[in-house]
């Protein structure tokens, strides 16, 4: 069996992200979705929490085609043990799937298969992240399931109040 992981930070998540799971769903028998950042949430590019980004995930992937994992991952700040210290949160894979490039080298060193999903994760927020805060249209680059996760969380209210400034 052929398990792979793919990383990142769905903050929010978006079409897109879909789109590059069902890609990788094609070449592996289940799924490993690791959301890291899951320690950062209430900041302007990063406005939610782990378990926010956990349920917009796993709610647009229920009807996945194969078993998906959805599974927070805290960032650390050592290079040198960040594969064992992913590798010790989920369960085992063979592939890596990551839009980082220091995370895909750090797993090339460890002796992983790593391939390049055609995503662009900063771009994607930011661009949303803009949406939200200067429209109406902040909901086209996102899923049924993710609208209602941020509009039960209230996270556009949200947002705009973190993008004001105290002074």
């Amino acid at each position: 069996m052929k398990r792979g992981l793919f990383l990142g930070t769905f903050q929010p998540y978006m079409h897109q992200h879909r789109a590059v799971l069902e890609q990788i769903g094609q070449n592996v028998d289940e799924l490993i979705v690791g959301i890291t950042g899951a320690q950062i949430s209430h900041e302007l590019y990063a406005p939610f929490t782990a378990g926010e980004r956990v349920q917009m995930v796993s709610a647009d992937l229920r009807d996945f085609e194969i078993p998906v994992y959805v599974l927070p991952i805290e960032d650390i700040k050592r290079s040198s043990l960040l594969v064992s210290h992913i590798v010790s949160l989920v369960p085992e894979f063979s592939v890596v799937y990551s839009a980082d490039s220091l995370v895909r080298r750090l797993f090339r060193e460890a002796g992983y298969i790593v391939n390049s999903p055609d995503i662009d994760d900063s771009t994607l927020q930011e661009r949303w992240c803009r949406l939200a805060l200067d429209s109406e249209k902040w909901d086209e680059l996102i899923p049924e399931s993710t609208k209602a996760v941020i509009r039960g969380h209230d996270g556009i209210s949200r947002m705009k109040k973190i993008a004001e400034t105290d002074y």
